[in-house]
This record gives C-alpha cells, structure tokens and sequence, in this order.
C-alpha cells in the first residue's frame, strides 16, 4: 500500500486522503502561527518556518487531489505550484499588486521575489515526501512505491 493508493494505511484505518487532510489541518495552523510576531520562537523559524510549512502544506493538497498519482507526480506539482506562486510576485500590473495586498490572499500570495523562498519551498516539499515516507507502507514483496 502507498500513500497515494487511497486505501487503508497499516493496520490504522486511515485513508491516505484522510491523512493528507490531516496533515494539511496540522500544517496551516503551524504555518500562521510562525507568523504570528507575539509567539516566542527561533528567529529561523519566524523567518523562514512559514514558507517551509506553505510548500509541505501544498504539496500534501496536491497529493490529496492527485491521491491516485505517484508521490513524485504530487512532489513536482507541488513544488512548481510554490515557484510559480513566487515568481508571479514578480509581476506589478497594479491589480495583482491590489490583489495581493488582500487579506487572506497577502498570505498566499506573497510580497516580493526572494531567492530564499525557493530554497524554503525546496525544503518543505522535501520534509513533506519525508512524512508521506513515514507513513507509506511496503507491499507484499517488502518494498515501498513512489
């Protein structure tokens, strides 16, 4: 069983979309809270926490929906979704600019193109096949798909 099968993990009960759910229900409140300025944390975190767990949190939504996909299917979408993401702030047409002065969508949208923003994504999507890994189970023959 993999954790794109849709089916029961282990012995466990829980669908891979149900966990891909559970993982995102966790991720987004980790991730506003890494930008909430009156929780003490590492500066590390508050810098770059919130733009690690983004990545993690859109590529559990992709494999949520592309749950029949390999993970390295979910893993690319993912992480293109988050460059493309950063890569339209760099467009200032004056309505995208609006746009992203919005509450909630400055959060998902971005302010300014920052080469470290990649490097985070690039870390959230690796922590995020990091957990899919955990949880995947092997297959009769004893190994793990993706």
């Amino acid at each position: 069983m993999s954790m794109r099968s849709g089916r029961a993990l282990g012995n466990s009960g829980l669908s891979t979309r149900k966990l891909h759910l559970l993982l995102i229900a966790v991720t987004v409140p980790l991730g506003l809270a890494s930008r909430v300025s009156a929780l003490p944390m590492p500066g590390l975190v508050r810098e770059y926490g919130g733009d690690v767990l983004s990545a993690a949190c859109i590529t559990f939504g992709v494999c949520f929906v592309l749950h029949r996909h390999r993970l390295a299917v979910c893993v690319a979408f993912g992480f293109g979704i988050c460059v493309l993401i950063e890569l339209q702030q760099l467009i200032t047409v004056s309505w995208l600019v609006r746009l992203r002065e919005e509450t909630p969508l400055d959060i998902l949208l971005g302010h300014g193109f920052l080469w470290s923003d990649i490097v985070c994504y690039a870390v959230g999507v690796v922590a995020s096949i990091v957990v899919a890994r955990h949880f995947e189970m092997p297959d009769a023959r004893g190994h793990t798909s993706g």
